[in-house]
């Protein structure tokens, strides 16, 4: 099932939402290896399950993996072939807004070969520019 919030205080927001930029995603906290965000951008909840799907069936048994981003923010589309006006379309899809150096997952694994095959995976998956970070580098 895709990520999406139980319940929000509006049901439709403006494009331009700003969430407030949280300083606890910009540190690993939780694994040795982190994926982290390179430019700013916006992560769709389908793209987000995708990837922690194929990345939980790399790692299988030999790694651990936490995600730290959630779709959260709502995108309206209107249907194909409507007419102008008539107020704003439906809830179609959920986006993560991703600033600039943001830690999207962490993995704990213990060989650094399995880390970068999993930076090339999310690089290849997500739309937004990702290295792979490690516990020393990110203090």
């Amino acid at each position: 099932m895709l990520l999406q919030p139980k319940r929000m205080k509006y049901r439709k927001y403006q494009k331009n939402i700003q969430n407030k930029k949280k300083d606890n995603t910009y540190e690993l906290a939780f694994g040795e290896y982190g994926i982290k965000a390179i430019t700013n951008g916006y992560l769709p909840a389908r793209t987000l399950e995708a990837t922690k799907q194929v990345l939980n069936k790399k790692l299988k048994k030999a790694g651990k993996l936490w995600i730290c981003v959630f779709p959260n923010i709502p995108r309206t589309e209107k249907p194909a072939e409507v007419r102008m006006g008539k107020g704003k379309g439906a809830v179609s899809f959920w986006v993560a807004q991703i600033p600039a150096g943001q830690i999207l997952f962490e993995l704990n694994t213990n060989t650094p070969e399995l880390a970068s095959q999993v930076q090339k995976i999310v690089n290849k998956m997500v739309n937004i520019p990702v290295r792979l970070i490690k516990r020393e580098e990110a203090l």
